[in-house]
């Protein structure tokens, strides 16, 4: 919407420039040629045929500069007409210094406001798109600050400038200033009559607020935002979709994967029915069912949906677009948990490819393709090629300022438990405390992640000697999991049989056996309801009975004293 605007008045705008310069009274008009080809460029603008306006516009801004005797409104509207088709078109390194320039010409002459923060608010979303995010936020913030003085509160310029400004400001993790940016785009919809876009409102400021750590009031501004668009667009609309797709995002986020799994499959129904089995858009669901079955355990139901997505997303978008990247990464990751390693990896690769092809060497998606890959290393023992993929990874995020986010802390954690692994104790005790503390920053203590760092933690404490540190963060570890699982949880389990286990190495004989004690009772609630779990729980489960057995049975002095104590 907002090129089809800056259109309209760049077209009105020649056009009177083209029937403004005519000969004496009585004679024919005559007509600019640089506003015939612009009328000509809009046209073809309209019409949706890029590619053609484009080289329209490379014509109208080769008079101009030919007419060019000083800086002149002329110039820059040429400068920016041909910018915006090549940012429409996503060809932003050749947009960019067109902007910067018109930006420039604007300085030299009394150009309107509006204008100016016009080719701000381009240039700065050039710039983001080419990760230049620095500058981008410099300039949309001096476009929306022209905005508020000089448009009226409900302009759609205003809102727009809004909008992209709290994107940017997301994107650097300034998660308190994107939320007022969008609280106040909403208070400025929902003064007009007819209330336009409230959803998308709604929407983004929810993401906001739980990118802000406040998980029940986004879910609660969720649920609003998709009751509006339900009402106003209808159940099946695509932005409906996208709002409840966003609200399952947050709520796998924070772990809660069965009430994922429910929105991302309402979201799949709804595409099929209305767009039939294979649209793209069916695809792109597809793969988020697949994220959300694969992360709760049902890896078998999760490589068959991938295997099914992966053609269907790579024939619709091609093998150059996020999410066919997204596709192999989830496929590879499921390939890796079910032990494929050889397979997993020809995917990573490739993705990790893609990426650097698509946005060049330095980009956080780069960074997320060196950890998975790196993470695939590392499940199979490979320190030695695990390593400089973290360690890359790792100083790219840092490098591009990300270093906040579940992508940054999985490198951190990756990384520290491979140096654990190789005996560098202090460089991994460092890491797994940065993970930790970014984990209770964002996702609190009453996340499993916490729980689970904080047992690397004491497995690290007590490899370098601190026993007594060590045997208190097992501690403090199964208290978290049990808050975030419960106390029946196979992962407490495996706690318990990880704390007895140290204990157990470091004389505490009667503490460990009671510590296996507490896992086998729960792995015996949990055998006698085996059918309720998925295929990758049982396997894991099993295993866990197995050492938390073998836990067990080495607490005793002698293998009898604990065939006398079984009871099962």
């Amino acid at each position: 919407m907002q090129a089809s605007r800056i259109g309209q008045v760049i077209r009105l705008l020649m056009l009177s420039i083209a029937l403004g310069s005519a000969a004496q009274a009585g004679s024919e008009p005559v007509v600019d040629p640089a506003a015939a080809a612009e009328a000509r460029f809009h046209e073809l603008a309209a019409l949706g045929d890029l590619e053609s306006a484009t080289e329209v516009a490379r014509e109208v801004l080769a008079i101009r500069r030919q007419a060019q005797t000083a800086a002149d409104a002329n110039l820059v509207f040429a400068l920016y007409g041909l910018g915006t088709m090549l940012r429409r078109r996503g060809l932003y390194d050749e947009a960019e210094p067109l902007f910067t320039e018109a930006l420039a010409l604007l300085g030299e002459f009394d150009a309107e406001p509006e204008m100016v923060a016009r080719v701000l608010f381009a240039l700065g979303w050039v710039q983001y798109e080419l990760n230049e995010i620095g500058s981008s936020q410099g300039n949309l913030e001096e476009a929306l600050r022209i905005a508020r003085g000089d448009l009226p509160p409900g302009s759609p310029l205003l809102l727009d400038y809004l909008d992209k400004l709290a994107m940017v400001l997301r994107w650097r993790d300034e998660t308190v200033q994107a939320r007022a940016l969008y609280a106040e785009g909403l208070e400025l919809v929902r003064t007009l009559p007819e209330r336009p876009s409230e959803a998308n409102w709604l929407g983004n400021l929810a993401e906001a607020i739980g990118a802000d750590g406040d998980f029940e009031l986004a879910m609660v501004t969720f649920e609003e935002a998709i009751s509006v668009s339900t009402r106003t667009r209808g159940p099946a609309d695509h932005r409906t979709l996208r709002v409840i797709s966003n609200a399952s995002t947050l709520l796998f986020r924070y772990g809660r994967y069965e009430e994922a799994l429910s929105y991302a499959q309402r979201v799949l129904s709804l595409r099929i029915a209305a767009l039939g089995p294979d649209d793209p858009g069916v695809a792109v669901s597809m793969n988020n069912v697949a994220t959300i079955l694969e992360a709760r355990g049902d890896l078998v139901a999760a490589r068959t949906l991938l295997e099914r997505t992966l053609p269907m997303v790579e024939a619709s978008y091609g093998e150059d677009h996020h999410t066919f990247r997204s596709a192999l990464n989830n496929l590879g990751h499921v390939l890796q948990t079910l032990g494929d390693f050889a397979a997993a990896e020809k995917l990573q690769v490739r993705s990790l490819a893609l990426r650097r092809s698509h946005y060049g060497p330095q980009h956080v998606e780069v960074a997320t393709g060196l950890n998975n890959l790196g993470a695939l290393y590392q499940a199979q023992g490979d320190f030695d090629r695990a390593q400089p993929l973290l360690e890359d990874a790792l100083q790219m995020y840092r490098d591009l300022g990300q270093t906040t986010g579940s992508e940054y802390a999985a490198v951190l954690n990756n990384l520290g438990t491979v140096m654990q692994k190789r005996g560098e104790l202090d460089a991994s005790l460092d890491l797994l405390q940065q993970t930790v503390e970014l984990v209770r920053s964002e996702l609190g203590t009453g996340h499993r992640r916490f729980g689970w760092t904080l047992g690397n933690i004491a497995r690290v404490q007590i490899q370098g000697g601190e026993i007594e540190l060590g045997l208190a963060t097992y501690e403090q570890s199964i208290d978290a999991l049990q808050a975030a699982l419960g106390d029946d949880h196979a992962d407490v389990a495996r706690a318990r049989t990880n704390h007895a286990l140290a204990l157990l190495e470091h004389g505490s004989r009667q503490q460990a056996r009671s510590e296996a004690e507490l896992g086998l009772a729960i792995t015996e609630d949990r055998l006698r309801t085996l059918d309720g779990l998925s295929e990758r729980e049982t396997i894991e489960f099993l295993y866990l009975v197995r050492e938390v057995f073998h836990t067990w049975v080495l607490c005793f002095d002698r293998p009898e004293d604990a065939a006398q104590g079984w009871t099962w």
